[in-house]
């Protein structure tokens, strides 16, 4: 692929990550499009992990390393972003790695469709890097189809299975808000594909998700998830028309799936979730059931909770939302 004029700039938000950072920032120099440049965003490390980043910096010329006071991660992709020099704008998170043809193909999409933003699939991984598949079926929607494929898809989160152009986060003011401890994807990505023209999305599954037992994703339901559904009631309260119901199935679908994680790993919050959240779904078990914005597992993951916790405990292995 000719590389043109189309720098992309990749953004890693570097956070006391010293033990994977170098199969991170080695996927992404090995990628076959080479108009990249990589911005490490240290934000605070106590590890070795700025070190690591100094070295690349003074290895290759295509990596830039800022060093920040510790402000999370939603502040340390902004500032990566204002750094960003590329038309377009992808994140990798520092523990994680990539394919090395996914730049390419991900700008191949926005060449080909013209695409405002493009998404993509991944794997998660414990041990061995999984290798990566790419099917020919490539998804475009276009114009006020873009919102309602986003929120029936339950595209509204992980931001780093995307990218996008930068002149549309700039012309918008468009950021990470860092108030927003835990959902801050899904308020950019909404506020993000409500301006795009064109998404395409590809049949291709080459981020690599790494299972970290530390990770702010992982675990026990701690007290940040209600930024989540407050994001999820933002969206609802923002929407009009047919897509308010969208919205609403977005929200219901956040609860079920806190509930089922409370019940599977556990929470450290005051109240007990897991009794609000059950309420909350037997109260819209009809709308759940009988409502094609729920796929069967949402309807399968309700029925259980309706009935009990200890037979949704059982069935927990089979259900992943």
């Amino acid at each position: 692929m000719s590389d043109a004029a189309e720098l992309v700039s990749i953004i890693v938000p570097v956070y006391n990550t010293e033990q994977y950072l170098k199969r991170c920032v080695d996927s992404i120099l090995a990628q076959s499009y080479k108009n990249i440049e990589i911005i490490l965003v240290d934000d605070g490390s106590a590890d070795g992990s700025s070190a690591i980043c100094d070295g690349y910096q003074s290895e290759y010329p295509n990596v830039k390393v800022i060093h920040k006071n510790n402000g999370g991660l939603s502040d340390t992709r902004n500032v990566g972003m204002r750094a960003a020099n590329g038309e377009f704008i992808a994140f990798v998170d520092s523990d994680d790695c990539i394919d090395s043809r996914m730049i390419e193909y991900c700008v191949g999409a926005t060449r080909k469709t013209s695409a405002d933003i493009v998404g993509f699939q991944w794997q998660n991984f414990s041990d061995a890097i999984p290798r990566a598949k790419c099917g020919k079926k490539l998804k475009v929607v276009k114009g006020a189809k873009i919102l309602p494929y986003y929120l029936i898809k339950n595209r509204l989160y992980c931001s780093v299975r995307y990218l996008y152009r930068k002149n549309i986060i700039d012309e918008n003011g468009l950021n990470f808000d860092p108030s927003v401890r835990l959902g801050e994807d899904q308020l950019f990505i909404y506020n993000y594909v409500k301006r795009c023209k064109i998404s395409a999305t590809l049949s291709y599954d080459g981020y690599f998700y790494f299972n970290n037992p530390l990770s702010l994703s992982s675990g026990v339901v701690k007290q940040n998830h209600y930024c989540d559904l407050e994001v999820r009631n933002f969206i609802l309260s923002d929407c009009s028309g047919k897509n308010k119901k969208r919205a609403n199935a977005h929200l219901l679908k956040g609860y079920l799936a806190f509930c089922l994680k409370a019940i599977k790993y556990g929470s450290t919050c005051e109240e007990d979730i897991v009794s609000h959240y059950r309420k909350t779904v037997k109260k819209n078990i009809f709308k759940i059931l009988f409502s094609a914005l729920f796929e069967a597992k949402y309807k399968l993951a309700a029925l259980s909770l309706c009935c009990s916790v200890g037979l949704t405990k059982k069935l927990l292995g089979g259900i992943s939302l």
